[in-house]
């Protein structure tokens, strides 16, 4: 048989549908595009409103090719699935099988039951029972070079707005050599650059090894002939440790860019959204990062809207994005999420409102980037080769812009994708970089 996948939301959900995939490769079937598969899965997103809303507009439209195209198995998993299974199956019955994330190992076998027996299948597994390990077999559907490892799943943080933890459960760690195992895999199948991924990254280790253990796996993950590139994303403020840190300064692999989502500065509010830590913490971590990496680029999220926000809390984030200056921010409006602690509250804002409070943010953003930038131009970078634009032309990425998610460089010369090349900061576009490659790279 055909078989397509269509994977919504994170990176994290993106390794659960790399991993489905490999299941249903193994098992024999063929991947397609949508509009040619018998058989898709589409692994869905119910972080936030906005998520939950594409991800049923995704079923409803892929539904459509079970008139149009070959499809005869439709196939909805994940985070969607894990909090509203019985409610989607009896909305939208023209899916076949329904499975939450404590199922996705299974879907080879769900697939085998709606062979035999054709009838729709509910699942909605305890999230604790699944947790990618080395054995799954995986269909990289990134870019060659660059691949994502998830190193934890589940959350223990329980921010007060956020339904992760009803999603997917307790936070649990990968072991080392379970990592070690999977990332050396990847690295003899091509990849350069990996991304460690988690809920909360600095927390790994934690529930296994009773201490946080990040710097440590690092430190064996830097070893691997071949990896040019270790990336790590998602990290909680409060967990940083001294040996991660360090490793981070020193080590030429490390690449020298943190995501930290910090989602708000008054503490107030953090404690309020049951985030640990205070802005005066905050700014020591930020100082005490940048005096030890000047060229270190910082990623953060902020929510914008929660309730009891005033406007001199916003205008307070505004000053905090301009004195900390962040290289990439995402800013994003308040969801209230059934069954989070911040969906009962009294004082819920209009979206109206919200959306200006965060027009308030990327306005002052912006302004940031355009200055942030320019201490790039003239500098010389290594810059990993993403695709060939024309013959004299690509574009890539150097450490401080993340797959996915950030901007690119744009580079005159001659590369192929994969490649690690030395370039020369020429100008700015956007959120992107113009480059030039060297000619002592051997190239150009």
């Amino acid at each position: 048989m055909k078989f397509s996948m269509i994977s919504l939301g994170c990176s994290k959900n993106l390794v659960d549908s790399e991993m489905m995939m490999g299941q249903l490769q193994q098992a024999g079937l063929e991947y397609v595009t949508p509009e040619q598969a018998e058989v898709i899965v589409i692994n869905t997103c119910g972080f936030i409103e906005p998520a939950k809303q594409e991800s049923i507009d995704t079923i409803l439209e892929t539904a459509e090719f079970k008139k149009t195209g070959a499809l005869q198995y439709l196939m909805v998993a994940g985070c969607l699935v894990q909090r509203y299974a019985q409610e989607l199956a009896q909305e939208i019955p023209e899916v076949d099988a329904y499975f939450g994330v404590g199922d996705f190992a299974h879907v080879v076998e769900i697939l085998h039951q709606l062979q035999e027996n054709p009838h729709q299948i509910v699942l909605q597994s305890p999230p604790e029972n699944y947790l990618y390990q080395h054995q799954l077999p995986r269909m990289q559907a990134t870019l060659p070079a660059t691949a994502y490892v998830k190193i934890a799943d589940g959350c223990d943080n329980r921010c007060s707005y956020c339904a992760i933890p009803m999603i997917r459960g307790v936070f649990r760690s990968r072991t080392i050599e379970d990592i070690l195992i999977e990332s050396r895999r990847l690295v003899e199948q091509g990849v350069k650059e990996i991304c460690l991924i988690a809920q909360d990254c600095t927390l790994y280790g934690q529930d296994l090894y009773g201490d946080l253990a990040l710097g440590r796996l690092c430190k064996e993950l830097v070893e691997i002939e071949g990896l040019e590139w270790l990336r790590i994303l998602y990290c909680y403020p409060s967990h940083f440790t001294d040996d991660f840190i360090d490793l981070l300064a020193t080590h030429p692999k490390m690449c020298q860019y943190i995501d930290l989502p910090l989602q708000h500065c008054q503490t107030h509010l953090l404690k309020d959204m049951n985030r640990t830590g205070t802005k005066e913490e905050i700014l020591a971590l930020i100082s005490e990062l940048k005096s030890k990496m000047p060229d270190l680029v910082l990623r953060t999220s902020y929510i914008v809207g929660y309730p009891g926000e005033t406007l001199e809390d916003v205008q307070a984030l505004v000053s905090f994005v301009q004195e900390t200056a962040f290289d990439h921010v995402g800013v994003f409006t308040y969801s209230a999420e059934e069954g989070t602690p911040a969906a009962e509250k009294d004082d819920q804002m209009d979206e109206a409102e919200k959306e200006r409070r965060r027009n308030m943010l990327m306005e002052a953003q912006q302004k940031v980037v355009i200055k942030n930038n320019r201490r790039w131009l003239d500098k010389s970078v290594q810059v990993l080769a993403e695709k060939r634009v024309s013959e004299e032309q690509w574009i890539g990425r150097f450490q401080g812009q993340a797959p996915d998610i950030d901007g690119l460089v744009i580079v005159n010369g001659k590369a192929k994708p994969g490649e690690m090349h030395l370039v020369k900061i020429t100008g700015i576009q956007g959120y992107d970089l113009l480059a030039m490659q060297l000619e002592k790279d051997g190239i150009a």
